[in-house]
């Protein structure tokens, strides 16, 4: 489970805008969640979001990466194990999600 504080980072020391959060996103499924999974370097991605369909109508932006899936960190995952996740439930499934700007956030706070 993430808890949050009620401090929020700020996206610069010399700005009050506050810091970019991961999203989480429940998907029900009625015939498919309206998404691909892509696998770009260890990093999984909801691209294809289509219009309408579960993805979309819970909030998944196009090419989100995806943190966990189901409570699981998928960080460095194998594509099939990301699959496998996806399909252990059948009704629904739970995204932590960063987009672009989440994700380069975060990415920088920690690789620099």
């Amino acid at each position: 489970m993430i808890e949050y504080s009620s401090t929020r980072l700020k996206a610069r020391a010399d700005s009050d805008e506050p810091a970019p959060l991961p999203r989480l996103v429940t998907l029900k499924d009625n015939n498919g969640y309206g998404f691909f999974l892509q696998d770009k370097d260890g990093d999984h991605f909801l691209t294809d979001v289509e219009e309408g369909e579960a993805a979309q109508l819970a909030g998944i932006r196009d090419n989100d990466r995806i943190v966990q899936v189901n409570n699981k960190s998928v960080e460095g995952a194998k594509h099939s194990v990301v699959v496998d996740l996806i399909r252990l439930h059948t009704d629904k499934v739970t995204f932590l999600v960063c987009d672009k700007e989440c994700d380069d956030y975060y990415k920088g706070m920690f690789h620099d």
